[in-house]
């Protein structure tokens, strides 16, 4: 029988993830569909945020390359996600004004037309045979360099420690900056604990996505509110306040199912922190 821990942890491989992305690269180009497009980006990251924390222990420039050229697709991809994510907001609020929904879904299908011509020019462009390379010369390096335990559990709790600064702000006034600002904490947190700390991500995987979601749903309601304002989808002042409240409605939800997991003695974040090193241990780790 193939043991399972084994091949988790081969998953988990930067160069499985590199591989991955030229095999995500392919699939998007036939339609440039939402999920594509996601799947993309996703593996995209996993490679990013990868080689981020192993430029911590490995000064090889391969890394700093590799991000380069990751940067520039998941760039292009960038605005095309998010066009095809508030679509998908449209579709769901639509009832609250058809009339609205429906100029904001034109404004977005041909925002999508010309965004997915920009993404397949981005595509056309990436080197997929010398990212392979940068693969197998990673992979080498990382065998080399071993786990490092240690220095990704101190660059864990160093990012969590700046994660939570961040909430104090962002709920005193929950203005759309400040909860961006935490979502990217958390999710550089997330990153960490994800690629290089599997004990934890075994435990809070499924909270720190959900954290991270909640989050990223509150900002995709503050774009599509934007958004709105922006090519004027309101006829009136009564379709105004419609839209206004059901994108009120939803982030308020989704504000206060972040609030009951991260606030209060028996948070999150006080079950983060009990499973990142303190005390002897810390001191151990930062040597």
């Amino acid at each position: 029988m193939p043991d399972s821990g084994a091949s988790k942890t081969a998953e988990r491989g930067i160069a499985y993830w590199m591989r991955r992305v030229v095999a995500e690269c392919d699939q998007a180009r036939k339609t440039f569909e939402a999920d594509a497009v996601h799947d993309l980006r996703v593996a995209i990251r996993r490679c990013r945020s990868m080689a981020e924390g192993f430029q911590a222990v490995d000064g090889d420039q391969s890394w700093t390359k590799m991000r380069k050229a990751g940067k520039a697709v998941f760039s292009s991809l960038g605005e095309l996600r998010d066009t095809q994510v508030l679509l998908e907001w449209v579709e769901r609020l639509k009832d609250e004004c058809p009339p609205v929904a429906e100029r904001l879904k034109i404004h977005c299908e041909q925002r999508e037309i010309a965004l997915k011509a920009s993404a397949a020019d981005a595509l056309s462009d990436f080197d997929t045979r010398r990212w392979l390379q940068w693969a197998g010369v990673l992979e080498q390096r990382v065998r080399r360099l071993g786990t490092h335990s240690d220095v990704f559990q101190v660059i864990a709790l160093e990012r969590y420690e700046a994660a939570r600064a961040l909430q104090s702000k962002a709920l005193r006034n929950r203005n759309k900056t400040a909860l961006h600002e935490l979502r990217i904490g958390i999710k550089k947190f997330r990153y960490i604990v994800e690629n290089f700390l599997p004990e934890q991500d075994e435990r809070w995987g499924k909270d720190l996505k959900l954290v991270q979601d909640l989050l990223g749903e509150i900002h995709d309601l503050d774009v599509l509110w934007d958004t709105a304002r922006q090519i004027r989808a309101f006829a009136s002042l009564e379709e105004r306040k419609k839209w206004h409240a059901g994108v009120t409605r939803e982030r308020m939800q989704r504000l206060q199912a972040y609030r009951e997991k991260m606030v209060g003695r028996n948070s999150l974040w006080q079950e983060w922190r009990n499973g990142l090193p303190a005390g002897e241990a810390l001191h151990k780790a930062v040597l």
